[in-house]
């Protein structure tokens, strides 16, 4: 199934850009009811992992001013630690400490593993963690066990609340963050 096609059917009042990682048909979407501006995909260097993995970018134009909006999906499963910190590494490349960022998406590692502790060390914010849910398991969606979902935003993004909706909608529970522009 076309799921970006499908996605535009249904909410015709959004944005949607879509990165593919792997094939026309597997990548990274974002959805916004705000205008899009510039965008673009990116894939990570190939480590362990011959699977490509990669992030996509746009630029949001609201009414407080532009976001820089990023959407990820790093390697899976264990033993893929290595391509998990280098992917992190060429996140915080891209990033370059911009204002108005957030990041978010399936990072494939527990808060205490290396890649996550290089993006907070590199200056991004684990938005859940200051709000509460930073310990709430988000996957599997059925009986989750762990977390490896994240919303990360620069420092100058406000954050008001986080949340894990409980759904079984996906093979993970979404991440979902109320922020503001400064």
């Amino acid at each position: 199934m076309d799921l970006v096609a499908y996605l535009r059917w249904r909410f015709p009042d959004y944005y949607v850009i879509y990165g593919p990682m792997n094939g026309d048909l597997w990548g990274n979407v974002i959805m916004s009811r705000y205008p899009m501006g510039e965008w673009g995909s990116e894939y990570f260097t190939l480590g362990k992992s011959d699977f490509p993995r990669g992030f996509t970018w746009v630029e949001i134009l609201t009414s407080a001013g532009e976001l820089l909006f990023v959407t990820t999906h790093f390697s899976a499963y264990e033993g893929y630690d290595e391509d998990r910190i280098s992917q992190s590494v060429e996140l915080l490349d891209f990033w370059k400490n911009r204002p108005r960022t957030v990041i978010a998406g399936d990072f494939n590692s527990r808060p205490g593993d290396e890649a996550i502790r290089k993006l907070v060390g590199g200056g991004l914010k684990d938005v859940p963690a200051e709000h509460g849910p930073g310990d709430t398991f988000t996957f599997p969606a059925a009986a989750p066990y762990e977390r490896i979902d994240y919303i990360f935003s620069s420092p100058d993004v406000a954050s008001l609340s986080a949340q894990i909706p409980r759904t079984t909608n996906s093979d993970h529970l979404p991440v979902a963050a109320t922020l503001t522009l400064r």
